[in-house]
């Protein structure tokens, strides 16, 4: 039978497969006893045998042998393998990490950004590498200094240095100093860096990170010493020069901040921060005199080629760059264009300093009230800057009470004792304190001290004070050279200089003289002309209140009494509470025709220029009961006597009363003094000298008086005491009316224009029979002032309204019925 079959047939009873050959794996020492034994006892079995038989273990081992040999070459394997793996990432971390450092020193933005790629990637992908995770919270902490936004990378750098650990290494230490610095901690950072210093004295970025907190601390000095022994280990680390230029700028140290510049423009040509701060260089800080417009306009030229480069920037040099964008539009006038790169720059910029330039900016554009909003006191605690701005914005909105009391905190820091010192001249000056006017007047007045030096003019000649007109004159020679000459003109003798010196092409490169034209020039010269004055005037006065009211006053004559309302109301929300400017506004109130606004605007003021405008006001609405009361209150007064306005009052009612004598001898004694009011006080005492048949000495007295009132009050004065003149001998009629045609036609022929004056010859022609001439004078009349009522009244009897003079008549006088 063939048995190939019982060859690989399976035993089921002895589990191995019949036919094989067994394979005897017993140990030859076994095999051997176990065959002696036999030999001596064949009838005994080798399982009989119990040193024979194989022990379990054996057993075990024949199963386990292999595979355990093959796990121990794996594990072997494996070793050799993670720890060849370990050595090789690890030696690709550190070229990581110093290509990025590479990279970083640069302190390009291309670099820095560089070094950001690399290093963000590689803390992602090594969570576990504490050198890896450190590096990249250093870019992150150096990125954000440089280049910003300080708090994105500061989060980034937390997130880093937690998965770092203590990161005792040099680059881990300097970035745990550079996140203390970085949140506020810079006692903390400077303990951090000088600790890795010790232990790794030649790695910059602790130095860096120690010049940071430095710096952070205001011990700038010693910044500067750490920055300059850090350049001769490190002389080609930029951001350390950065630190180190950041550092001068802080300290104005011009030299040090010109040689890194220098060097940090050899190492990358048109390296923004540096480009950036060469303009700061030339830029004043807070208080400082402004540079040449030469030099403006370099700067200007400066900032334009940036500008590309700027909008593009990172935020921090962007921020930077539209602050000092906001600075040199200042220098050039640039207002609207300067508030909007101030605007940014403040809302991004934790500097209260910016803030301050930004609120300066706001006021030249908007006035007071906006400066203030733009402040809050968190800037002014921080900003002597914008202490200094909250002091001006306040003495521009007239609140005088609030100003006194920041004005004192100026004055007791040692940065702003001299800004306070001019500031205190300013508040004499618009509380009307004409004795701490003249004494606190600074020696030098320049373009920054114009509108107040215009508000100081108001105040002495309103006072008659030749003294103070002088000093204020002499003053202003050297800062403000073209209103010094016109000033000296006004009080001089000569109306024909005044003339030729007042005139709007000399005023439309001078806001100074723009300012004296719309404010001393209205009805002498054409409307149109005084508006375009003063419309530069209060362009370049950044809504200073006094300048808004002349401002108002020329767009009545030429727009309408609406348009001119509309800007007194805002002076009027502005709030002052100084009593001169509410005078001023009132009285402006009140030529307008608008009585019950004017006393409105002095309700409660019992200032005696105050009650004598109320007193016209309520004279104006026909309240006789009211301005009688105002009249017995305001001479009952203690300063009534000292009020050439209330003076003239009490004049005018012992004049009523036929007192003529004690009209002459008070009159006598109050024009020397009388000031603004010098014509009206003039003119009663010359009617009462005609009144008792003394018309001769009448004429000589106006006449005297038109000469003596130039000097301590102004041309104007002379000119309405003039008309004055001519008002009398009209009155008087006869031989007597060539007297007031010789005066007209003296005037005339100096360029002197009024719109009474062209009446009153008007009305002579008219007396004399001319009346096609008449009607081109009262044109002349009105031409000067659209709002001179008797020349409008004496067309319409002529019924010679041009339709034109009818039209602006409604606007600038609507409530009248003509």
């Amino acid at each position: 039978m063939d048995d190939r079959g019982d060859r690989g047939a399976r035993d089921p009873s002895e589990g191995e497969w019949r036919g094989r050959k067994r394979r005897d794996d017993t140990p030859s020492f076994i095999r051997n006893v176990q065959a002696r034994a036999e030999m001596l006892n064949p009838q005994r079995t080798g399982e009989a045998i119990p040193v024979l038989t194989m022990p379990k273990s054996i057993r075990i081992w024949r199963r386990v042998r292999w595979p355990l040999f093959v796990f121990l070459v794996v594990a072997l394997l494996t070793a050799v393998g993670l720890f060849t793996n370990d050595r090789l990432v690890a030696s690709s971390v550190e070229r990581s990490i110093n290509e990025a450092r590479d990279a970083e020193s640069t302190g390009s933005l291309e670099g820095l950004k560089r070094a950001e790629q690399i290093l963000s990637s590689l803390a992602e992908r090594h969570p576990e590498r504490a050198a890896a995770q450190a590096a990249w919270a250093w870019q992150a902490l150096v990125t954000g200094e440089l280049l910003g936004p300080a708090d994105v990378y500061i989060k980034k750098a937390k997130e880093a240095l937690g998965r770092a650990g203590t990161a005792n290494s040099a680059m881990g230490l300097a970035a745990r100093a550079a996140l203390a610095h970085a949140e506020g901690d810079d006692q903390g950072a400077l303990s951090l860096a000088e600790q890795g210093i010790k232990d790794f004295p030649d790695e910059p970025r602790l130095h860096l990170a120690r010049v940071w907190a430095l710096a952070g601390k205001k011990q700038f000095a010693q910044a500067r010493e750490a920055v300059d022994a850090t350049r001769k280990k490190a002389p080609t680390y930029v951001p350390l020069l950065s630190a180190g230029l950041a550092v001068s700028l802080e300290q104005r140290d011009v030299e040090a901040a010109r040689a890194i510049i220098e060097q940090l423009l050899t190492i990358e040509p048109g390296h923004l921060f540096a480009s950036l701060a060469s303009v700061r260089l030339l830029l004043p800080d807070w208080g400082e005199e402004s540079p040449s417009e030469d030099v403006a306009e370099t700067l200007a030229g400066q900032m334009a080629v940036l500008k590309p480069r700027i909008d593009s920037a990172p935020p921090k040099l962007t921020i930077m760059g539209r602050y000092l964008l906001g600075r040199v539009d200042l220098l050039t006038d640039r207002i609207e264009e300067a508030v909007e790169s101030l605007r940014f720059a403040a809302a991004q910029s934790p500097d209260p300093d910016v803030t301050a330039w930004y609120a300066y900016a706001v006021q030249r554009l908007q006035g007071p009230a906006a400066c203030l909003l733009a402040l809050d006191e968190r800037n002014v605690a921080q900003s002597p800057a914008a202490l200094d701005v909250r002091a001006r914005c306040l003495l521009d909105a007239h609140h005088l009470s609030q100003a006194r009391d920041v004005v004192a905190k100026m004055a007791a820091l040692d940065s702003l004792r001299e800004s306070a010192r001019r500031l205190e001249w300013t508040l004499a000056v618009r509380a009307g304190d004409a004795a701490n006017a003249l004494s606190k007047m600074p020696a030098v007045l320049g373009a920054d001290d114009q509108w107040v030096a215009l508000e100081a003019h108001d105040l002495f000649r309103a006072r008659g004070d030749l003294e103070g007109t002088k000093v204020l004159v002499d003053r202003m020679r050297n800062g403000l050279p073209k209103c010094a000459v016109a000033l000296q003109a006004w009080h001089g003798t000569n109306p024909e200089l005044v003339v030729s010196l007042f005139t709007p092409e000399r005023a439309a490169d001078d806001a100074c003289l723009s300012g004296l034209v719309a404010r001393l020039m209205r009805r002498h010269l054409a409307p149109a002309a005084v508006k375009e004055a003063a419309k530069n005037a209060s362009h370049a006065a950044g809504g200073n209140l006094s300048v808004e009211i002349d401002r108002a006053a020329a767009t009545w004559l030429v727009d309408s009494r609406a348009a001119a309302v509309k800007i007194l109301a805002n002076v009027e929300a502005a709030g002052p509470d100084a009593t001169p400017i509410r005078v001023k506004l009132a009285r402006a109130y009140l030529e307008m025709g608008l009585s019950d606004r004017a006393g409105a605007v002095l309700a409660g003021v019992e200032d005696p220029d105050a009650l004598a405008v109320r007193l016209l006001a309520a004279r104006e609405a026909g309240k006789k009961a009211d301005a009688a009361a105002l009249l017995i209150k305001a001479q009952a007064g203690a300063k009534a006597g000292k009020s050439p306005a209330l003076s003239y009052f009490a004049l005018e009612a012992a004049f009523d009363a036929g007192a003529f004598k004690q009209v002459m001898e008070e009159a006598d004694r109050l024009l020397p003094s009388a000031g603004e009011w010098t014509a009206e006080i003039a003119e009663l005492k010359a009617r009462a000298l005609d009144s008792v048949g003394e018309g001769l000495e009448a004429d000589r007295s106006l006449n005297g008086t038109a000469r003596d009132v130039r000097a301590p009050v102004g041309m104007d004065e002379s000119w309405e005491t003039t008309v004055a003149f001519v008002r009398l001998n009209l009155r008087r009629g006869g031989a007597f009316v060539f007297k007031a045609v010789a005066a007209i036609n003296e005037l005339g022929a100096m360029g002197v224009k009024d719109p009474e004056l062209s009446y009153s010859f008007a009305v002579i022609n008219l007396r004399q029979g001319n009346e096609r001439g008449a009607p081109r004078l009262l044109r002349e009349a009105l031409d000067v002032d659209p709002s001179f009522i008797p020349a409008y009244k004496q067309l319409k009897e002529l019924d010679k309204v041009p339709d034109e003079v009818a039209a602006r008549m409604k606007t600038v006088r609507p409530d009248l019925s003509l």
